[in-house]
């Protein structure tokens, strides 16, 4: 059989191209009759794409970027209730400095101020465990008398020798200023409320204690709230509210 002649490309070309300019023509033609129409379809599709936007659960916490059955939720889980919580919350305490005449006594004041915190924080519910450099020496004697005298003798010597090595931990940093004491709350990863809503109770506990207690001496200046958690927390809710507003702008 003899090949097609070179002369017939250009006539399938333009037969090909008189049939697509035919149907998009009756395409056209349909969408413009029935134009009301398919607007109104259109306008109920996005109306319900809408809706289900509202079923979106935006989260920064770890546990909710798995399924409820995975094993790392079955891991945490089991670490949490054999052994403790595991996201750290840690609330810092500045007092300042004393000169060296004061410096032993309000060591003491401070750490009662220490104990005081950390046992109001201890008691909120979301909290599971607290520590601090209160966690590792003896309570103060607060009484007179002569064995309360002995007591607090034997207390500031092992204060003077416990104190640099709560400074190497971490648990107390000095500068020329202010002496900053660290107080750690421990809390569940695994419960519905994100990070932010556990450090603002801890900061309103913090803030009522000191409040409470205005009226005894080496108070501390100031307080902050820290932590991994935290700020990845605060991280995570910058970089979410970054995408609302990509989504936002493509949009417009």
């Amino acid at each position: 059989k003899a090949p097609p002649a070179m002369s017939d490309a250009p006539n399938r070309h333009a037969q090909t191209r008189a049939t697509w300019d035919a149907r998009l023509t009756s395409l056209a033609t349909a969408v413009h009759r029935h134009a009301i129409p398919i607007a109104i379809l259109g306008c109920v599709a996005l109306g319900l794409a809408a809706f289900g936007l509202t079923g979106l659960r935006a989260s920064t916490k770890f546990d909710r970027m798995f399924s409820p059955k995975s094993s790392v939720i079955s891991g945490m889980r089991w670490v949490e209730q054999h052994i403790g919580p595991i996201v750290s919350i840690e609330v810092l305490l500045d007092f300042r400095q004393p000169n060296a005449a004061q410096n032993e006594a309000s060591v003491v004041q401070r750490l009662r101020w220490i104990s005081t915190i950390q046992t109001g924080l201890q008691e909120l519910p979301a909290v599971g465990a607290t520590l601090s450099a209160a966690s590792f020496l003896p309570t103060p004697a607060s009484e007179t008398g002569i064995r309360a005298t002995a007591q607090r003798s034997v207390f500031n010597a092992a204060l003077r020798q416990q104190i640099p090595v709560l400074q190497e931990q971490g648990w107390i940093v000095s500068d020329k200023e202010y002496q900053r004491w660290r107080i750690t709350c421990k809390v569940s990863s695994l419960q519905d409320e994100d990070y932010g809503i556990f450090v603002d109770r801890i900061r309103a506990a913090t803030q009522q204690m000191l409040d409470l207690h205005a009226d005894q001496p080496h108070a501390p200046e100031r307080f902050s709230i820290t932590g991994l958690s935290p700020i990845i927390h605060e991280a995570q809710l910058m970089l979410l509210s970054d995408l609302g507003n990509s989504f936002l702008m493509a949009f417009l």
